[in-house]
């Protein structure tokens, strides 16, 4: 009973923009310039953050479901379906706090370097500086890397896996 609860309540869930602490910013297709994040923001694909320094944001993706930036990163929504999230990460750090994740859902980071797949609840995090990228799985959380130039790998819990160059 409590799973389809939660299954029902993950659905109707709204992606927003949930915690904002100094500098943010936020862009959105069509628009002319970046303004600054407001909170409660829904998010719609092509959505793009940015932390300055000092700067932190939290987006909440679903009801135990979060993701995290710090000063100086940059996250774009790229494309948002019922069971696929697909986040863009071209800078800085970000964590993705996924506490649950139903069954058949989907969770995808691109980076420059690859593209990261998430199919299991855990906690990640990833780092972009300069054409080097390092993505960290914890809390029992696995994925799939896709280096730009290569086949998918699996990530199993409590690695991390580096990716410099193109």
């Amino acid at each position: 009973m409590s799973r389809t609860v939660a299954r029902v309540t993950n659905r109707r869930f709204p992606r927003r923009l949930s915690f904002v602490d100094g500098q943010v910013s936020f862009w959105r297709p069509g628009a002319q310039e970046w303004v600054q994040a407001q909170l409660n923001t829904p998010l719609a694909p092509g959505d793009q953050l940015y932390t300055g320094s000092p700067g932190n944001l939290e987006l909440q993706i679903g009801a135990r479901a979060f993701v995290r930036g710090w000063a100086s990163t940059q996250i774009g929504l790229e494309n948002h379906e019922p069971d696929f999230l697909q986040f863009k990460v071209t800078a800085g750090r970000a964590s993705f706090d996924l506490r649950t994740l139903e069954p058949g859902h989907t969770v995808e980071v691109n980076t420059p370097n690859a593209a990261f797949t998430i199919e299991h609840p855990g906690y990640y995090r990833v780092n972009v500086i300069g054409d080097r990228t390092s993505f960290i799985t914890r809390r029992s959380g696995r994925a799939l890397v896709t280096p730009a130039n290569g086949d998918a790998v699996a990530i199993a819990a409590s690695e991390e896996v580096v990716i410099a160059g193109t």
